[in-house]
């Protein structure tokens, strides 16, 4: 996408499905610090100790990895419930935006004011499969919906996530204003 012509009527349209798939991958982002740092905090304790240290670059990855953690009996356990559902809903909130992210995108507009996007993206294949390309279009009320979805979901993984840091003393800086554990 280039510059937006403010003079453009389009251009109120096109800046606010912008702002919305801005907050979509910013909330994404939220939640990929947090499950990594997490996973930093549990490899620094004895029972979790086993499991490599190599931080995966991808959220889908770092969710298994989390995933393969909760299964070991730690001080991470009385919390795998809720773990275990943020990362189902991770699940299906990552394919809208995968196409969000690593889609070409085109702005649409008719001549009686209906916007959307388009975005196209090639979605690597399944073992031994073939590349598929996608195309999908997505309306301002859908993109202000996913908006609403991905924000709730990055408080609600902040909250879970936070209230484990302070149960367990991880930042001592989220509970009492110490320096961050080491």
């Amino acid at each position: 996408m280039g510059e937006i012509d403010a003079s453009d009527p389009r251009a109120a349209a096109i800046s606010a499905m912008i702002a919305d798939l801005g907050w979509c991958i910013n909330s994404y982002g939220q939640i990929e610090y947090l499950v990594a740092d997490l996973l930093w905090h549990a490899w620094q304790m004895p029972e979790y100790s086993k499991f490599a240290r190599m931080l995966p670059m991808g959220l889908d990855q770092r969710a298994k990895l989390l995933r393969q953690l909760l299964t070991e009996a730690g001080p991470l356990s009385a919390h795998a419930t809720d773990l275990n559902l943020l990362m189902g809903r991770l699940d299906e909130l990552s394919e809208p935006r995968h196409m969000f992210v690593h889609g070409h995108t085109t702005f649409l507009h008719t001549a009686g004011g209906d916007a959307a996007f388009m975005f196209r993206r090639f979605v690597p294949p399944e073992k031994g499969g073939d590349w598929t390309k996608y195309e999908g279009i997505v309306r301002p009320a859908q993109l202000g919906i996913a908006r609403q979805l991905w924000c709730v979901f990055a408080s609600t993984a902040q909250r879970i996530i936070g209230n484990i840091y302070v149960e367990l003393e991880l930042e001592k800086d989220r509970s009492g204003g110490v320096t961050r554990a080491t």
